[in-house]
């Protein structure tokens, strides 16, 4: 199980953020370290990714804020998702992150004409939207990637969504991030609209963005 968990994550509550989570490696073992505003009620927080939930523990009251730090071997990480989206309330206690849609996403159009002419905009290729596809906000889109330059470049965004389908991880980015993205990096395969608003898609596999879903 040789991955990498480091890095500052949002804990995404009842849909807002709410606090952080930092990742450290300490030898062999990992270093989760939460903190968040203090609410009522017990609040048992798990990690989140593409590919699954890993639980942490119960947040204990600091002050004004919850606290909690775990420290796991890399044998208490089996079953733990290999690349960490954000954290949330655990799906034991009822405050599971469900699957969300963006605004107006009941109208979302898969765009394969009338591509604008900017060569930085991605090219319309025969990869339609799966319609039953569910879509969760990506806090942290960078974690979706295995490559330096795209955990890098892909640090800045903000407002992207994914999803699953099958071996893939969809990840649809706002036009204007997008855009500002170093040319060439990702490829996007299509674009998808919710409501008015405009988002390029890649597929993710491995930790890597493919050329084809074929």
């Amino acid at each position: 199980m040789e991955f990498d968990l480091s890095g500052t994550y949002p804990i995404i509550l009842e849909g807002e953020e709410a606090g952080e989570l930092c990742v450290e490696r300490d030898g062999p073992y990992w270093v989760f370290d939460a903190k968040c505003a203090r609410r009522p009620g017990l609040l048992r927080l798990s990690v989140f990714g593409a590919d699954g939930e890993g639980y942490l523990g119960v947040m204990e009251p600091c002050g004004d804020a919850l606290v909690l730090t775990k420290r796991l071997s890399r044998h208490a990480l089996s079953g733990f998702p290999t690349a960490i989206t954000h954290a949330g309330a655990a799906g034991e206690d009822g405050g599971e992150i469900e699957s969300i849609s963006p605004p107006d996403a009941g109208n979302a159009v898969s765009e394969r004409e009338n591509v604008p002419p900017d060569e930085a905009k991605p090219p319309s290729l025969a990869f339609s939207v799966p319609p039953s596809l569910s879509w969760l906000p990506c806090p942290c889109p960078c974690s979706l990637f295995s490559g330096l330059c795209e955990k890098a470049a892909f640090g800045a965004v903000s407002g992207a969504y994914f999803a699953l389908e099958g071996e893939w991880t969809l990840l649809a980015v706002p036009m204007e991030a997008a855009a500002a993205l170093p040319y060439g990096l990702v490829p996007f395969l299509y674009q998808i609209k919710f409501g008015s608003a405009l988002f390029f898609v890649c597929v993710i596999e491995n930790g890597k963005a493919i050329r084809s879903p074929a």
